[in-house]
């Protein structure tokens, strides 16, 4: 995760207004596929010397059953620092430029004084703990029983749906995302996705089980409802990405900051799957009538993204929108010594 807030920033510094959006879809992207494929090839190379006795029987594999998708992973990340050092251009700032001189001020300090990082670092946390809350949740809801308000799926059924919400991602943010936004600004974009996509996204899933569950319609009736679950936070967090790093105008600070969103949506994810887990198990036990019985979990999710459609609310365009890096960028020093010859000067 921490190689995560450094690849934000190195985008962020790669990128130009017209090409943005693309930057930071490709990263939702691959977040998303490497999801899908990475807990893939974990659950294939995990235990190997029973799933494969002819390859690993008998070996170190035997003893360390979870050997190999360690192994596996660490590649993967050795790959990453060669294709890095091999292919990956050096484009921080020049010498003699004033992003290369040390900022007078630290990440934290930077976004204490800055009202707009609060805001966009709140919007972060909620997006990213309702997002993986609901990833939390919707296993859960999908095999419960159909009397308890779920569709009694095995896990080759929930598989199959999760393996679909990756070409979701590819769609909503290659395709849908890019149509939109030639007709809206960032923020209109952002609420437009909040309000049209997560909200029923994250919030219809009982309608869907209400009407079709146990029928061959099961399919037929989740799948629209996980298509906006799915493209609607790809959207939002695309957006949440951009603002992050313009939200910053020094480019000196921009990795600091950007690694404090990190930190942020590091601590949504750590709280949001049990907190989300509980929730959802209370509601299922709950004798209370609507909406404080099996439904709360999915109407709690679908009231709780009027925070972050507020936090947007709260920012301006100036605060969200791409700098002009390179003039920045190429700004000389400030010549202090005559600055301070002219302050001695007497006046006339």
């Amino acid at each position: 995760l921490s190689v995560c807030g450094v690849a934000k920033a190195y985008i962020g510094d790669a990128v130009t207004p017209q090409t943005e959006s693309l930057g930071y879809s490709l990263v939702a992207i691959c977040w998303g596929c490497g999801n899908v494929v990475g807990a893939s090839a974990g659950g294939l190379f995990a235990r190997p010397a029973l799933s494969m006795p002819a390859l690993f029987g008998g070996s170190i594999f035997a003893t360390y059953p979870y050997l190999l998708p360690c192994m596996a992973s660490s590649l993967f990340a050795l790959l990453g620092l060669i294709l890095t050092q091999l292919f990956l251009p050096d484009i921080g700032p020049t010498k003699r430029s004033s992003a290369a001189r040390p900022p007078s001020t630290g990440p934290y300090a930077y976004i204490r004084q800055h009202r707009r990082c609060w805001y966009v670092l709140c919007l972060f946390f909620c997006i990213s703990f309702l997002d993986y809350g609901m990833f939390e949740v919707y296993p859960l809801w999908a095999i419960s029983a159909v009397a308890t308000g779920g569709l009694d799926w095995g896990t080759a059924q929930v598989g199959l749906t999760q393996m679909l919400s990756g070409g979701f991602l590819l769609v909503g943010n290659l395709v849908i995302m890019p149509w939109l936004q030639r007709r809206q600004s960032p923020r209109a974009l952002q609420r437009f996705g909040i309000v049209a996509m997560c909200a029923p996204g994250f919030s219809l899933f009982p309608l869907a089980a209400l009407c079709c569950a146990a029928t061959v319609w099961a399919y037929a009736a989740v799948l629209p409802v996980l298509f906006l679950r799915i493209t609607g936070p790809g959207v939002v967090f695309t957006l949440t990405f951009a603002f992050i790093n313009n939200m910053v105008h020094d480019p000196r600070l921009r990795g600091g900051v950007t690694g404090v969103g990190q930190q942020v949506g590091c601590l949504a994810r750590c709280i949001s799957p049990t907190l989300s887990a509980k929730l959802f198990a209370w509601g299922n036990r709950s004798s209370l009538p609507f909406p404080l019985d099996r439904h709360l979990t999915f109407v709690v999710f679908g009231l709780a993204w009027l925070l972050p459609l507020w936090l947007n609310t709260c920012l301006t365009d100036a605060d969200v929108m791409q700098r002009n890096r390179d003039a920045l960028a190429t700004e000389e020093p400030e010549n202090t010594d005559n600055e301070e010859q002219r302050c001695l000067l007497p006046k006339a």
